[in-house]
């Protein structure tokens, strides 16, 4: 017959004796196979819903604000261009960060980290060479696709045209939203949601590439396509093989800060 002591659950003394626990030890996944780095939840339908969600409410807004301009052209005369742009940078970062929290990062618990809002897995001190090397590739191909389709008669228009009656304390505040805040929301997006919710079935490489061409195409500048889309793709690249967006966010700054200041020596020259 079967005796108790004969069970390794119940010590000589007496009572049950819970099997002991081994501590799983847990390591950050190295540059590796997809499905072992950038561990996102969002794929399937909660991730294809989330981003349908953030981009209704984006157009939402998008909608309201022109019905708000529509009205207040009756009362008063349109105010600059670079003033309307700054109301759309402003209320598009509001929104985006409302949505994200809304319908990502709320319903995950409150983590940002699963949309890449974590410290970097490696040094961003190799940011030295790859914000030098990601922007010259994206020049380097965007000579190469466009110059054999432009003309060397100089465009119609000019961006002096669009900082007319504008002050300065207006072009300044464009430029802190241009290099401060769009990066974060574009990134936390395009790199954390967006390129972690196709990487579930594409996988890296076409996770990048598809989630690339979106950045491109919603900055809605046909001719700057190549360059947006490359550095849409090597963002995705950096996200993934730092575990976070924050080498991004530096990167997508300094770039913007450049496309900034080129604009603004164009309009004080001209």
């Amino acid at each position: 017959m079967f005796q108790p002591s004969q069970d390794q659950r119940f010590p000589a003394g007496g009572g049950l004796q819970q099997p002991a626990r081994v501590a799983a030890t847990v390591q950050a996944p190295t540059w590796g196979p997809a499905s072992a780095r950038w561990s996102s939840p969002l794929g399937g339908k909660f991730g294809v819903l989330a981003v349908l969600k953030i981009i209704a409410l984006v157009v939402g807004y998008f909608a309201a604000l022109i019905f708000a301009l529509f009205v207040v052209s009756f009362v008063r005369d349109g105010a600059s261009t670079t003033a309307l742009f700054i109301l759309v940078l402003l209320g598009s970062s509001v929104v985006m960060g409302i949505g994200m929290w809304a319908f990502v990062v709320s319903p995950l618990g409150g983590r940002w980290d699963v949309i890449g809002w974590r410290p970097p897995a490696r040094s961003m001190w190799n940011l030295l060479w790859q914000i030098p090397l990601v922007i010259v590739s994206a020049l380097v191909v965007q000579i190469a696709v466009i110059a054999p389709f432009t003309s060397a008669e100089p465009a119609q228009g000019s961006v002096e045209d669009v900082l007319v009656g504008t002050s300065l304390p207006v072009v300044a505040i464009g430029v802190i939203l241009i290099c401060g805040v769009v990066p974060v929301w574009e990134e936390l997006f395009f790199r954390g949601v967006v390129f972690g919710m196709i990487r579930t079935r594409l996988g890296r490489w076409g996770g990048a590439a598809l989630a690339g061409c979106a950045f491109a195409i919603v900055h809605l500048v046909a001719v700057g396509f190549p360059y947006l889309a490359v550095i849409g793709f090597s963002l995705c690249i950096m996200a993934e093989w730092y575990r976070s967006v924050v080498p991004g966010i530096i990167l997508h700054s300094v770039n913007n800060a450049l496309v900034a200041i080129t604009l603004l020596t164009a309009a004080a020259a001209g």
